[in-house]
């Protein structure tokens, strides 16, 4: 059974890529660009290996037009 910290991850990473598409960006490396982060780094984001930092995530909301509360379970 997952604890609830993957659970929370789970949702996190798949809402964060349900917005980047839904934003009109097709690849993680794009977003990444758009960003000023590295296409691994997004990626292990998307992954759920590890989350962003509060600056880069209040960037991802507003790149992506979503309220932070979205991307919670």
């Amino acid at each position: 059974m997952k604890n609830n910290r993957s659970q929370h991850r789970s949702v996190f990473s798949e809402r964060l890529k349900r917005a980047r598409t839904e934003a009109g960006f097709y690849s993680q490396q794009r977003m990444a660009i758009e960003l000023g982060v590295s296409g691994e780094t997004y990626r292990r984001w998307e992954a759920g290996v590890c989350k962003p930092q509060l600056d880069r995530f209040l960037t991802i909301c507003q790149i992506t037009k979503k309220d932070p509360f979205w991307f919670l379970p």
